[in-house]
């Protein structure tokens, strides 16, 4: 527990309180004591002008129910392989509605299992020998029964059929595995988050479509300190980033890079469910000018 943060805000301690009945709250409600909670003051949902507000009206507002098969990890297989094609999909090994009904004999000896309604639910297996299927089991039959919604207000993952999917395990010569993640406005890359270091201290990187540092940096990860290497075919990643994004006023497009080969992640319209805090702050206010509400 961060006792300072409390001590700078007392008001934080009842809105912790009062997140510990949110399946008694109201949608408004919750995102107003979610956003207090993480930022020290409330959101502007009327008119909203920061991202982080800009993403709240989003999550309250948008109820379109074509979105969940976007964010939805199996159905966006789908979109992606008619709009790009299924080679930038990661091969699927399987897909159940129950750990039980999972045949893991047919399984390599490396894999990733996960849910596809949320994103906290995922299981690798380096070495089947080493697996521990009881603790894998405990995990997603949880992550199953867990409505992703009532967490964080996202409505368009209310929608979604839970189920268990399989895929390949990646992971580059160096054996790591590099998230990118295109920050996407009309169509357009405006920055990208790098995700590096998983089997240590995970670490982020902001650069820009040029590959070149942004001037801010975000709260919940520690920052690369080495300069990171821009992968190979970094503008065919740019170019299906922009292609898979056109439709819409802003999403987030993630992708994998093993070595040159592009594997397609998934799409996020609210990454960290709008409660990531831009430093310096005033980022806040120049990443949400960039996203047009009114648009789709």
């Amino acid at each position: 527990m961060n006792v300072m943060m409390y001590i700078k805000n007392p008001l934080k301690i009842f809105a912790r309180l009062m997140l510990l009945r949110k399946d008694k709250m109201t949608d408004e409600f919750f995102i107003k004591c979610s956003y207090f909670w993480h930022f020290g003051f409330f959101p502007n949902l009327n008119k909203p002008r920061r991202y982080t507000e800009k993403s709240q009206w989003f999550k309250l507002n948008c109820r379109d129910k074509n979105l969940s098969n976007y964010v939805d990890k199996f159905a966006v297989r789908e979109i992606v392989s008619k709009k790009i094609g299924e080679e930038y999909l990661v091969p699927l090994l399987g897909k159940w509605s129950s750990f039980d009904e999972i045949d893991f004999d047919q399984l390599p000896e490396r894999f990733v299992l996960k849910c596809n309604h949320d994103s906290h639910s995922v299981v690798i297996c380096k070495d089947k020998r080493l697996f521990n299927r009881e603790k894998a089991k405990e995990k997603l039959e949880k992550a199953l029964k867990t409505n992703f919604f009532t967490d964080s207000r996202e409505w368009i993952y209310s929608c979604i059929s839970p189920c268990i999917i399989a895929e390949k395990y990646l992971e580059d010569s160096n054996g790591e595995l590099r998230d990118y993640k295109f920050w996407c406005f009309k169509g357009k890359v405006e920055f990208i988050n790098v995700f590096c270091d998983r089997s240590n201290l995970l670490k982020m990187v902001n650069l820009s479509r040029d590959w070149k540092p942004m001037p801010f940096v975000n709260n919940d990860y520690p920052s690369a300190q080495n300069k990171v290497v821009k992968p190979q075919n970094f503008d065919k990643m740019l170019e299906l980033a922009e292609k898979l994004s056109a439709e819409f006023s802003h999403v987030r497009m993630d992708f994998y890079n093993i070595d040159g080969v592009i594997y397609f992640g998934e799409y996020t319209f609210t990454p960290a469910a709008g409660f990531q805090k831009f430093i310096p702050d005033k980022y806040d206010y120049i990443v949400g000018d960039l996203w047009a509400l009114n648009d789709k």
